[in-house]
């Protein structure tokens, strides 16, 4: 089962996006705000994925953080809610969003998903109402700095640099600005590993 995949960013078509992992091409299908944050081709880039086994074929799907993937499994759980419709919802609403109407029970947000209409809504916060003992630990993990340097580091070592050159330059700088999302880190590390070579 793949959770997680680390990799370069090849393309962007529509909804999916060519993750190249060590030379393996994966096809991942992602929502809107994933890939409005995603950085420039070429660059690295860790996803969390969820497998879904079609009839005939298996789909992936991206996620830039794990609340994100956590989310979009709890969507799942709704009837009449498969992965084209929580990827919808997450789409238009961010992981607090969705949060905040479910605790308010107000389905109104839901129908700005593509595909979501009156009724779905009602039903999605109807079904997760009673889930409520879900709703607190994917809420602060939404509030938790999504990555470590851990995966930083792990990142590029899958992509084939050495731990004792990668390890000072991680700790560097995740001292000078704490708040770095993983890409942006692995990004600037790569430049300041770019320079030493």
């Amino acid at each position: 089962m793949i959770a997680k995949l680390t990799g370069i960013l090849e393309e962007v078509l529509n909804q999916n996006l060519l993750l190249d992992v060590q030379g393996v091409g994966y096809d991942i299908l992602c929502s809107s705000k994933t890939l409005s944050a995603l950085p420039s081709m070429g660059s690295p880039l860790v996803l969390w994925v969820e497998m879904a086994f079609k009839t005939d074929h298996v789909v992936l799907y991206g996620f830039q953080t794990p609340q994100e993937k956590a989310c979009f499994n709890m969507l799942l759980t709704v009837q009449g809610v498969g992965g084209k419709v929580a990827l919808a919802i997450l789409s238009a609403l961010t992981v607090p969003q969705i949060l905040s109407a479910l605790e308010a029970k107000d389905h109104i947000p839901f129908t700005e998903a593509d595909g979501v209409g009156g009724k779905l809504a009602q039903r999605l916060v109807h079904e997760l109402k009673d889930k409520q003992e879900k709703w607190p630990q994917v809420a602060f993990q939404a509030q938790r700095l999504p990555l470590t340097n851990q995966d930083a580091l792990s990142a590029l070592l899958n992509l084939g640099y050495r731990k004792q050159d990668i390890e000072p330059i991680i700790a560097a700088l995740a001292q000078e600005t704490p708040a770095l999302d993983l890409n942006t880190l692995l990004t600037k590390a790569l430049q300041l590993l770019g320079k030493r070579l």
